[in-house]
């Protein structure tokens, strides 16, 4: 999908999460002019530091995962099924997986936050 196809698309979609290839500036780029809440980027590559810059001023985190876009996709559904985290029980257990599974203080210090 080009950029601007993205853009069209995700516009239209409240408190969205990206995943897309690290390598792909384009759609960083996308994701955060359609105010992306989260971008996850595969294949273990860091943005631009100029996107990464943006990212922050912005308030949207970047993840950065070792696996391909398709593994990616795979794992989160695998976990959360398929189904839209605006179901407020899949909401309440991805929060709760976070607070107990996720090192936020570590993550903010490697991306340079705070």
């Amino acid at each position: 999908m080009s950029a601007e196809e993205a853009r069209d698309r995700l516009s239209r979609i409240p408190n969205k999460a990206i995943i897309t290839g690290g390598d792909r500036a384009d759609m960083v780029a996308a994701a955060l002019d359609v105010s992306a809440r989260l971008v996850i980027l595969t294949g273990n590559l860091m943005p631009q530091p100029d996107l990464v810059q943006r990212a922050e001023n912005m308030g949207v985190p970047i993840v950065l995962v070792p696996y391909d876009t398709m593994q990616t996709v795979g794992r989160i559904e695998r976990f959360f099924g398929k189904g839209r985290l605006a179901q407020q029980e899949k909401l309440a257990r991805f929060k709760t997986l976070l607070s107990e599974h996720f090192d936020f203080k570590r993550f903010y210090q490697r991306i340079g936050w705070r």
